[in-house]
């Protein structure tokens, strides 16, 4: 499987190792340190997990391992990683918040996350200009959530999203 951000690119191997390469600055090759990287090089923070998704946002990494944990790292300035603070982040690292669910779609966008849980949920959190309901998780700043979702997959692709449920307002 292979994403790609702004300008880097993540990939995931059918052994589950993930690759980062691209434009570093903010750690959003996951390598711990802010340098670019013109080849694939391997993220080894994650050793002992094997990885089955990947997702990039402009300057951000999301991955879920085969448990269906989730682990973001890269630029936060808006609390897209989900860690419920503003740093970047270098390497991968688990999001708390989501730590009792399993994760099974994922998507990045300009500056937000968003999470499709194994029990219908969808999570999102990061730039959040005008949501309305609200639902704050535990260590998510600007996070939300809608309780169900309908059958279907989860695509959200781009530079700014507008997502809802159908008949809402």
């Amino acid at each position: 499987m292979i994403a790609a951000g702004a300008e880097h690119t993540a990939a995931v191997t059918e052994d589950g190792e993930i690759y980062g390469w691209g434009w570093g600055r903010y750690g959003n090759l996951g390598l711990g340190d802010r340098n670019d990287r013109f080849v694939p090089e391997k993220v080894s923070s994650v050793e002992g997990e094997k990885m089955v998704l990947v997702a990039c946002g402009w300057r951000h990494t999301i991955t879920v391992s085969s448990s269906g944990s989730l682990y973001t790292y890269g630029w936060s300035k808006y609390g897209q990683l989900g860690h419920g603070d503003f740093e970047d982040h270098l390497v991968p690292h688990k999001v708390e918040a989501l730590k009792d669910s399993s994760t099974s779609q994922i998507s990045g966008g300009w500056r937000h996350t968003m999470a499709l849980t194994s029990d219908g949920k969808l999570y999102g959190w990061g730039w959040n200009k005008v949501i309305i309901n609200v639902h704050l998780l535990l260590f998510m700043r600007h996070s939300w959530y809608l309780s169900k979702t309908t059958q279907g997959g989860l695509l959200l692709r781009g530079f700014v999203h507008d997502f809802r449920r159908p008949n809402s307002k």
